[in-house]
């Protein structure tokens, strides 16, 4: 027959570790459900963000209509190969004007394209992450 022996020193520092695992265990709870409202928070933060980013979107696409009808206009003109001198000065003041146009409108577009590519690569991340089981 054996016997099982029990060390009651043993049992109490046993149970003195656990009840300290608790608390801590505990307190950290308590803090991640502090944090999950504190990161609800934050993507309705960053839903409104990305919603401002369809209306720089929805901007950028109106510039570069708008800059695609100036190129038209130009380009007719420029078809008539006009020889008024004020009218090719005039044209010549429009030209630079569409040339920094062209070059701001171009900066935007690849700030734009790299920040958005950056959001929706960290959002994928994110994504991923949160989902993944523990």
């Amino acid at each position: 027959m054996t016997t099982n022996t029990i060390d009651l020193n043993e049992i109490s520092g046993d149970h003195n570790r656990w009840e300290t695992d608790h608390a801590n265990w505990l307190r950290d709870v308590h803090r991640w459900q502090k944090t999950h409202g504190l990161a609800l928070n934050e993507l309705k933060h960053l839903e409104a963000i990305i919603a401002e980013y369809a209306d720089v979107v929805r901007h950028h696409a109106e510039t570069i209509v708008a800059h695609e009808k100036t190129l038209v206009h130009h380009a007719g003109v420029m078809r008539e190969k006009p020889s008024d001198d004020d009218l090719v000065d005039f044209m010549a003041a429009c030209h630079r004007r569409a040339a920094a146009t062209h070059a701001q409108t171009n900066d935007v577009h690849v700030r734009l394209k790299e920040r958005l590519a950056d959001v929706m690569h960290q959002l994928r991340v994110l994504s991923r992450t949160a989902e993944q089981k523990i």
